[in-house]
């Protein structure tokens, strides 16, 4: 399963501690706009700035409510 996870901060934070429980059932990708979260990530998670145009199973759109239809649009592949 591919999910990505749109926003690392507090609330992303949490959703990948989270998603860690399935171990390599799942291929995490992290999408955020401070390229700086790169190199805190585990080895085993992708890192994007922008949401990549590939098909995912899951989109979790951890960001200010504010921003979430937007990502939804920019999601749909």
């Amino acid at each position: 399963m591919r999910v990505c996870l749109v926003g690392f901060g507090h609330a992303g934070k949490s959703y990948l501690k989270a998603l860690e429980i399935y171990g390599n059932q799942i291929q995490v990708s992290v999408v955020d706009i401070d390229s700086r979260i790169k190199s805190t990530l585990p080895k085993n998670v992708d890192f994007y700035e922008k949401i990549p145009r590939i098909y995912m199973d899951l989109t979790i759109i951890a960001t200010p409510p504010a921003s979430h239809l937007e990502i939804y649009k920019e999601a749909q592949v």
